[in-house]
């Protein structure tokens, strides 16, 4: 088993935030329970023929390249089921990295105590802390 070293303290306190260096890992909530509602996941498998379909149309693609980055195809279809101009849409790979995307823009505006609902997306408290909030 590899273990890296870990780099000195005084080193990262060179390029480090006094808050992340404070800061504790992350953590999510991971309650026991009969039915899960949080981080986004269903009770419910998905069924066969979808995964079927998914693996085909993954057997059909180039692997050798980048998808694009801004999933334009995804983006205009969701735009013309909503009949809504493609701009006004924002994706990203995941709740996590858009809400960092929010938290990052307006997070220079924010004064003041910031109050978050629990449960909730451990990211934000992360992300809050670490920026000096």
């Amino acid at each position: 088993m590899l273990n890296p070293l870990q780099p000195a303290e005084k080193f990262l306190k060179q390029f480090l935030m006094p808050s992340l260096m404070e800061s504790k890992g992350y953590h999510i909530d991971a309650p026991v329970v009969g039915v899960k509602l949080d981080q986004n996941e269903s009770p419910w498998d998905w069924p066969d023929d979808v995964k079927d379909l998914v693996l085909r149309r993954l057997r059909s693609m180039h692997w050798n390249r980048y998808p694009s980055p801004f999933a334009d195809e995804l983006v205009q279809k969701i735009a013309d089921h909503l009949a809504v101009p493609a701009e006004s849409l924002l994706l990203g790979p995941g709740s996590n990295y858009l809400i960092a995307l929010v938290l990052q823009t307006f997070s220079k505006r924010i004064q003041g105590k910031v109050v978050l609902a629990r449960p909730s997306f451990a990211i934000m408290k992360v992300f809050l802390m670490r920026s000096g909030h």
